[in-house]
C-alpha cells in the first residue's frame, strides 16, 4: 500500500502516505520512495519528504533532503519556499530562526508569514538566541501586513524590554483593530509575568526614563502611581480622539442627505466602539484587570441593567489623576447615549473644536487608512451630487489626484466620485481614458462604466455593466443584508472582496436539488423561487425571494446539498459568495463567525416556528 500511494500521481495521497511511513517507521526500501519524491512537482510532497529524510539516521538521505530544502528556499515559485519554510519550523531546529530571518524581507506576503510561522514553532524550544528574536520582532512589529503586525506584537508580551514597551504603545495606535488588541494583550502579558510592574519592583526603574526624563539630563526612579498616571495620560490622549471622531459623527448626522454619509458613519461608529473597547482593556493594565473584565461582560450582556453594573463598577475602581479622567471620560461612552450627549459631556473635559461637513470630509480623505479613506472620497461625491457649487472645480482637482495613485480601492473610490461633474466635463473623460489600463480589475472595471456613461447615455452598457457594483457599493449593500448587518466597515469590505457578480436570465435555474452547496447568494435584483422536487415530479414553489434576501447558508455549512433548487423568475443579479474563500475568511477573522451564527440561528428558530 505504502509503494502504491507513495508513487502515485496525487499530491495528497502521497503526503499521506508519508506519514503512515513516519508512523510505522522509515525502512530502507520507503526511503527510497520517499527519496524519490524529492523530484516531485508538487511543492507540498517535496517538502514533506525531506521533512520525512532529514529526521532519518542515514547521512545519504540526510545529505539529499538538505540539498532539496536549500534549493527550494531559493526558488522562484513562491508556493516552492512556502513549503521550504515551513518544512524548516517542522525540523525543530532553533537554530534555523537565524536563516529564517532573511525570508521576512521578500516581497511575497505569504512568504513572510510562512517564515513567521516557523519562527515561531522553533520560538518554543529553548536556546533561542535573544538577538533573533529581537531582529524578528522589529521586522514583523513594522511590516506592511496587518495579519504580520499581529503576529509580530504578540510576541512583545513574552519580553518586557525597554524597546517591546515602547513598540506595544506603538502598536495601539496601529490603524488596524486587531493590531491594537494584541498590544494590549502584551501589556497585559508583561504585567502578569512582571516583566511590566505597576507594583514597584522588577521593571519599575526600566520604565522610568522611557516615559518621564528629569530635568538634568538623565533619568529618576518613579513610583507605581506614577507610572500608572503615564499609561493612563497616554490612554486619555488616545480617548480625547475618540471624542474628535464622536463630534464628526455629530455633523455627519446633522446633514439631511444623510444616506450619502452612510458607509462613512458606520466606518465611524466602528473606529468608536474598538477604541473605546482598547482603551477599557488598557485600564485593565492600570490597575485591576478582574475590575475591567467585569466591566466588559456587562456590556456583552447589554440592556441597561448590565450597562449600570458596568458604570457603577467604573465608578468604584480605586484612581485619581489621569486615571480618573480615563474613566470620567469613558463613562457616557458606556451609557448608550445620543451623538450630541456624548459631544457635551466631551466638551466638558476638552476643547473639541466645531467642524463643517466639508472639514469633517476632507480629515478622512487624508486618512492614514486606505479603507477609511475611500469610503471618505465615495461619501464626497455622493455629497456633492446634491450639492454642486463653486468648491466643485476644487474637489475634482482632489478626486483626480486619489485616481492616479494611492491604494486601489481609493483610486476606484474617486473615478466614480467623478461622475458628478456631469457628462459634458471632456477634461474628466480624457482623464479617464488615461487610467483604462489601471493595474487593479476593479479600478479599470469601474473606468469603463463610467467612460460608457459619457458616451449616448450609457447605452453601449450591458446589463451587467449598468448595476455593476463597486467594492464600497457591494459593501453598503451586503450591510442590509441581515447575515451581514452587525459586521463592521472593515469586515464588509473584506467580504465584499470574495463576492463576485451573478447575472441569471429569467426562467434559468441557478441550482438544482442535491446540487454541491459551493456558493451563498444575495439578491441584488430581481426575484428567485426556491423550487422543492416532488413524488411526482412536479416543482412545489417554496418562496419567492427578492433583495435584499440572501440564500443558501445553512447548507453552505455542510456535505450534504441543496436541499432545495433555485430558479430565476425574472432577469436578476446575484452575488455570489463562495464557500471556500468564505470559511477562510472566518478562519481568519473570528469576530465575523459570531454576525454568521446569530443570523443562521435566527433562520432556524423561524423554520422551527
Amino acid at each position: 500500500l505504502l509503494e502504491e500511494y507513495l508513487t502515485c500521481a496525487e499530491p495528497v495521497l502521497q503526503c499521506a502516505a508519508m506519514d503512515a511511513a513516519e508512523t510505522i517507521g522509515l525502512t530502507e526500501e520507503t526511503a527510497e520512495l520517499v527519496h524519490e519524491n524529492l523530484e516531485s512537482g508538487s511543492p507540498e510532497v517535496r517538502a514533506r519528504a525531506v521533512e520525512l529524510l532529514v529526521r532519518s539516521d542515514d547521512l545519504f538521505w540526510l545529505a539529499n533532503g538538505l540539498q532539496t530544502l536549500h534549493r527550494m528556499l531559493n526558488e522562484e515559485d513562491a508556493a516552492a519556499r512556502v513549503c521550504a519554510l515551513r518544512c524548516m519550523g517542522e525540523l525543530q531546529n532553533p537554530r534555523f530562526i537565524k536563516r529564517l530571518i532573511p525570508y521576512l524581507h521578500q516581497d511575497e506576503e505569504k512568504v513572510r508569514e510562512a517564515a513567521l510561522e516557523a519562527i515561531e514553532v522553533l520560538a518554543m524550544n529553548q536556546g533561542v538566541d535573544e538577538e533573533n528574536m529581537e531582529e524578528v520582532i522589529r521586522m514583523t512589529t513594522s511590516d506592511e501586513s496587518a495579519a504580520i503586525r499581529r503576529r509580530g506584537v504578540r510576541q512583545l508580551g513574552n519580553n518586557g524590554s525597554r524597546e517591546n514597551f515602547e513598540r506595544a504603545l506603538t502598536a495601539l495606535a496601529d490603524v488596524d483593530f486587531l493590531v491594537r488588541r494584541e498590544a494590549v494583550e502584551s501589556l497585559k502579558n508583561m504585567k502578569r509575568k512582571g516583566t511590566l510592574s505597576l507594583e514597584g519592583s522588577g521593571m519599575l526603574s526600566f520604565l522610568a526614563p522611557l516615559l518621564f526624563r528629569s530635568a538634568k539630563n538623565g533619568s529618576r526612579e518613579m513610583s507605581a502611581q506614577e507610572i500608572v498616571d503615564a499609561l493612563s495620560g497616554f490612554a486619555v490622549e488616545h480617548l480625547k480622539e475618540v471624542y474628535d471622531v464622536i463630534s464628526h459623527l455629530h455633523v455627519i448626522e446633522s446633514r439631511e442627505n444623510a444616506s450619502a454619509f452612510t458607509m462613512l458613519k458606520k466606518a465611524l461608529e466602528d473606529v468608536v466602539e474598538e477604541r473605546k473597547l482598547v482603551l477599557l482593556e488598557l485600564l485593565g493594565v492600570i490597575g485591576d484587570e478582574k475590575t475591567v473584565d467585569t466591566v466588559s461582560e456587562s456590556l456583552a450582556r447589554g440592556g441597561s441593567s448590565s450597562r449600570a453594573i458596568a458604570i457603577e463598577t467604573l465608578s468604584n475602581f480605586s484612581s485619581a489623576g489621569n486615571t480618573r479622567l480615563l474613566i470620567l471620560a469613558l463613562e457616557p461612552l458606556l451609557l448608550g447615549r445620543s451623538t450630541a450627549d456624548k459631544v457635551s459631556e466631551g466638551r466638558k473635559l476638552w476643547e473639541i473644536p466645531e467642524k463643517s461637513i466639508d472639514e469633517v470630509l476632507t480629515t478622512y480623505m487624508n486618512s492614514g487608512n486606505a479603507w477609511l479613506q475611500a469610503i471618505a472620497v465615495d461619501a464626497t461625491g455622493k455629497h456633492l451630487q446634491s450639492e454642486v457649487d463653486e468648491s466643485t472645480a476644487e474637489w475634482r482637482a482632489q478626486f483626480k489626484a486619489r485616481a492616479a495613485e494611492g491604494d486601489a480601492y481609493v483610486r476606484e473610490a474617486a473615478v466614480a466620485a467623478l461622475k458628478i461633474l456631469g457628462k459634458d466635463e471632456e477634461d474628466v473623460e480624457a482623464f479617464l481614458k488615461t487610467m483604462e489600463n489601471d493595474e487593479s480589475q476593479q479600478v479599470r472595471l469601474q473606468v469603463r462604466r463610467e467612460l460608457l456613461r459619457y458616451e449616448e447615455s450609457g447605452e453601449n452598457l450591458s446589463r451587467q455593466e449598468k448595476i455593476m457594483l463597486s467594492t464600497i457599493e457591494k459593501a453598503l449593500f451586503l450591510k442590509g443584508v441581515g447575515m451581514f448587518e452587525a459586521m463592521s466597515a472593515d469586515q464588509l469590505k473584506i467580504l465584499s472582496n470574495i463576492s463576485r457578480e451573478i447575472q441569471i436570465e429569467e426562467g434559468k435555474v441557478l441550482f438544482e436539488q442535491g446540487d454541491p452547496c459551493d456558493y451563498l447568494y444575495v439578491i441584488v435584483d430581481g426575484e428567485i423561487e426556491i423550487i422543492l422536487n416532488q413524488e411526482n415530479g412536479e416543482g412545489k414553489t417554496l418562496a419567492s425571494l427578492g433583495p435584499p434576501t440572501s440564500f443558501g447558508e445553512i447548507a453552505l455549512f455542510g456535505d450534504e446539498g441543496r436541499s432545495a433548487g433555485a430558479r430565476a423568475s425574472k432577469d436578476t443579479s446575484l452575488l455570489g459568495i463562495e464557500k471556500e474563500p468564505l470559511l477562510e475568511l472566518i478562519y481568519e477573522h473570528p469576530t465575523i463567525s459570531i454576525a454568521i451564527i446569530g443570523q443562521l440561528a435566527g433562520i432556524i428558530r423561524s423554520q422551527n416556528e
